[in-house]
């Protein structure tokens, strides 16, 4: 999947088999699960990511990531069906790949940190109007569907989606 060109969007997807490169963007929210990710000429990007291989950053500052945040019907299912493995799909967010040489841009901006805590957000997906216990199939916030790979860093907040066991 190739991102272009994109300012001052949101874009979400499920658990995607392929990779994904994001390029000449800036200003994005970003949620996805995949095996590769890429982000080169990007600038201000929250990733929110189970990604099973390091990123990769070029040319790129203020790229924030932190672990996939999103919440929608079926999505054990769509897991499963990508062949994401809890047992060997470890989340690899905290060692993205630099590209770029020198360890700043933009005015002194880093090329890549992880979000801070205040600010990892949920991203609840709905179905019509279904309720929430049908949509979910009985799955909460509190129930996580997603393993975080990346430490204690997003593990112990009381307020966020721990992201537990998916299959």
């Amino acid at each position: 999947m190739f991102i272009d060109d994109c300012e001052d969007c949101k874009i979400i997807t499920g658990p995607i088999i392929g990779s994904i490169m994001m390029r000449t963007s800036k200003n994005c929210t970003f949620c996805t699960v995949t095996k590769q990710l890429r982000f080169r000429d990007c600038e201000n990007i929250k990733c929110f990511t189970l990604c099973t291989s390091d990123p990769a950053v070029e040319s790129s500052f203020n790229i924030y990531f932190a672990p996939y945040n999103v919440f929608f019907p079926h999505l054990k299912e769509c897991f499963t069906k990508a062949k994401y493995n809890q047992n060997e799909d470890k989340n690899h967010i905290s060692t993205p790949y630099d590209f770029t040489t020198d360890k700043v841009l933009g005015g002194g901006a880093p090329h890549y940190l992880m979000l801070p805590d205040e600010q990892f957000e949920i991203e609840e997906v709905a179905d019509g109007d279904s309720p929430a216990e049908e949509l979910y199939n009985g799955y909460s916030q509190e129930e996580p569907l997603v393993k975080d790979k990346v430490g204690d860093k997003y593990a112990n907040s009381s307020n966020r989606f721990d992201q537990g066991d998916f299959d």
